[in-house]
């Protein structure tokens, strides 16, 4: 005990009451030994931290926080840029799925949708020495002119495909930024219109070489200028578009002919298609479009050819038309529109063709519209216009085609009618017309249809009317049924009244 009498060995007396001596001398030693190296372990762990270098680490950790924070901050710009931009336009986030080249026979199929994957962008022209995503998605999202926080699923769909899908890689510091923009015009049509749906079930009827490396005017429907890449023109007829046109249309900037003809689009005609003021043909007929037709697209001053035919446009015709002074064509058949017939049409002097009728238009017609010398074809019928036909009809030497029935028209039928010699057509049935048929309409040699039954009309329709049955005149038809008609015809073709 006394040779084993020491600090580190008291609490194993007990254990060396069986050792010598010189034993517990020498396991003595060992212990002191391993115990001591056992507590300097311990200790050091314990307080080794408020030390040194490390200690004045920790003093100054406050300060660094924000050190922290910023390396932090650099470290996700860098991860969300491709080179390094300076974080002042909002970046790609890197969960985005990365790009994929699509062979131009693959259909693409929309990523899940995040809106609030797309940051905010600061206001103005992308700065030349942006990265490729971040020019790309500014010059996008100001041509838009929508925040990235609203942007419809069609608009997102084509910004993301833009950025990351389009096998051309483009570039707004090294390409044409019109091209780039028109090319997303194309893309969001295509999106937005039925041509893709959310489950890959695009419904166009052709769309061969959307979303694909071919350049835009290779796409189908889509003629650009000669030598150039700029759109002049998109035929989409009968070709299974459905939704609304969205305004980015607008953005066609040299576009001169639109035709949209016979599909399922709805919704209303975009206000923003007057911007295009190149535009020269339109032809929005046979779709579902509602609401008034837009006053702008009378500020489309190069217009030639307008057909919004067969659709549910409502309200009246505005007297700006009479300021598209090129117009060739009007068809705003077949809608729901109301009121008169603007006089302004007089002053369209190369006016051929005006379709209005199946409408709800009343009044009468003006004489005004004898004005426009080149009209070749009137088609009022199906409307409720009263009044007569002036005589200032014998004006429009040009006409081919007066169709005019099912209104509530009256008075007699003037017989400067027969100085139309290149009339064809002459449909005045089913209105209110009284007297008798002037013999003057047997000078009409070029006359193939006469249809003038249903009205109050009486006497014998003339020996020089009968004679253009040995001509072209195929069908005329007049109320001359019965023992007692109104009026005698032996050369009819079809008799109607009363048995």
């Amino acid at each position: 005990r006394k040779c084993c009498n020491c600090f580190y060995c008291t609490p194993m007396l007990k254990l060396l009451d069986w050792m010598e001596p010189s034993a517990c001398r020498r396991w003595g030693v060992v212990l002191c030994m391993i115990s001591t190296g056992v507590v300097a372990g311990v200790l050091i762990g314990l307080f080794a931290p408020s030390w040194g270098p490390a200690a004045s680490m920790n003093s100054n950790s406050g300060g660094n926080e924000s050190n922290d924070a910023t390396i932090n901050d650099t470290t996700a710009v860098t991860q969300g840029n491709e080179s390094g931009s300076n974080g002042t336009v909002g970046m790609i986030p890197s969960s985005m799925p990365s790009p994929s080249i699509l062979p131009s026979n693959t259909s693409y199929a929309p990523s899940p949708f995040d809106m609030a994957s797309l940051p905010t962008l600061q206001q103005g022209p992308p700065p030349p020495l942006l990265d490729r995503k971040d020019a790309l998605l500014s010059l996008l999202l100001q041509s838009s002119k929508v925040p990235s926080q609203s942007l419809s699923y069609a608009q997102y769909q084509a910004t993301m495909w833009m950025i990351q899908d389009d096998p051309l890689y483009l570039n707004p510091n090294t390409n044409q930024t019109q091209y780039i923009i028109e090319r997303y015009v194309l893309v969001l049509l295509y999106m937005s219109m039925g041509g893709i749906g959310k489950s890959n079930d695009g419904q166009w009827v052709n769309s061969a070489g959307f979303l694909s490396e071919l350049t835009t005017c290779d796409w189908m429907g889509v003629t650009c200028k000669e030598d150039d890449i700029v759109i002049e023109m998109i035929i989409f007829e009968n070709n299974g578009l459905s939704s609304s046109i969205p305004p980015e249309l607008s953005l066609l900037s040299s576009l001169k002919h639109l035709d949209l003809n016979n599909n399922d689009i709805t919704g209303i005609i975009p206000s923003e298609i007057g911007l295009l003021q190149h535009l020269n043909y339109i032809n929005l007929s046979h779709n579902d479009f509602k609401n008034e037709i837009p006053n702008s697209l009378f500020n489309c001053s190069k217009l030639q050819y307008i057909d919004l035919s067969n659709n549910n446009l409502v309200g009246s015709i505005s007297s700006n038309i009479g300021s598209l002074v090129d117009l060739t064509s009007i068809a705003l058949s077949n809608n729901v529109l109301v009121g008169s017939v603007p006089r302004e049409i007089g002053n369209l002097s190369f006016l051929e063709s005006l379709s209005l009728h199946e409408n709800y238009l009343s009044g009468p017609i003006p004489p005004e519209i004898y004005n426009a010398t080149s009209l070749r074809s009137i088609r009022l019928f199906k409307n409720t216009l009263n009044g007569s036909i002036n005589d200032n009809i014998k004006l429009l030497v040009n006409l081919s085609q007066l169709l005019i029935q099912n209104n509530n028209l009256s008075g007699t039928i003037p017989s400067v009618i027969g100085q139309l010699e290149q009339l064809e057509f002459l449909y005045i049935n089913h209105n209110e017309f009284q007297g008798t048929i002037p013999n003057a309409i047997g000078n009409l040699v070029n006359l193939r249809a006469l249809y003038m039954h249903s009205n109050f009309l009486r006497g014998n329709i003339s020996s020089s009317i009968c004679n253009l049955r040995e001509v072209f005149l195929e069908n005329m038809w007049a109320d001359c049924k019965g023992t007692s008609p109104s009026v005698v015809c032996e050369c009819c073709t079809k008799c109607f009244g009363e048995s």
